[in-house]
């Protein structure tokens, strides 16, 4: 009677870590494949019928994408001609409007969205040098300007001179423009916090 009850609850066991495996697996099946929606839990994949379902329904799947993947063939082969044909031509006018890519003795085709991203991208830095050349002084300023550079770099010279650093550089470069000059600032910033430090630390010394 002792062998028969305990081997009762061993069948529970192993029925009870099956069902887990059986739930385990079917969940990672609705998570691949999210159907049955609406349901507050999804049914567990637990029985021939139910497993055969699941095969049919990723039967009609594969079905889908083949079909989707063939009937995109056909019309990717009916309008390839004329699409390349529109992309070559296009790009040709692009390439008309704004020279480039010299040396090639064909064009590249604008045919993706890199290189569609890639010709905005030119447009935008050409957008820049416009604006810079429009915002850039007349002729009459030159004098001024060379005056105003020689100026700045006589003043970069000088707080290189007090405070060396740049080393290895042939020419150290100008601060002439307002990062450059917060760079500076941000370096007197931190010396004075190690100048600082030490003068305490000095004290504690004493």
């Amino acid at each position: 009677m002792k062998s028969l009850s305990s081997k009762v609850e061993r069948n529970n066991a192993n029925r009870k870590t099956c069902c887990k495996s059986k739930d385990d697996q079917s969940s990672k099946f609705y998570n691949i494949i999210p159907h049955d929606f609406g349901k507050i839990r999804s049914k567990s994949i637990d029985n021939p019928e139910a497993l055969q379902q699941k095969y049919d329904m990723l039967a009609v799947l594969d079905n889908v994408e083949l079909a989707s993947s063939i009937r995109h063939d056909k019309d990717t082969n009916a309008n390839q001609k004329t699409c390349c044909k529109s992309r070559d031509d296009q790009s040709s006018k692009f390439y008309n409007i704004i020279p480039h890519d010299f040396g090639k003795t064909r064009s590249k085709s604008i045919d993706n969205p890199e290189a569609l991203q890639q010709k905005y991208d030119m447009l935008a830095v050409l957008d820049n040098v416009e604006l810079a050349s429009s915002i850039r002084p007349d002729k009459d300023n030159n004098a001024n300007r060379k005056t105003c550079c020689k100026s700045k770099d006589d003043q970069s010279s000088k707080f290189y001179n007090i405070i060396p650093h740049d080393f290895g550089k042939t020419r150290s470069k100008s601060i002439d423009n307002p990062e450059a000059l917060q760079q500076k600032y941000d370096m007197l910033a931190i010396l004075d916090n190690v100048e600082l430090a030490s003068s305490i630390r000095h004290d504690k010394d004493k």
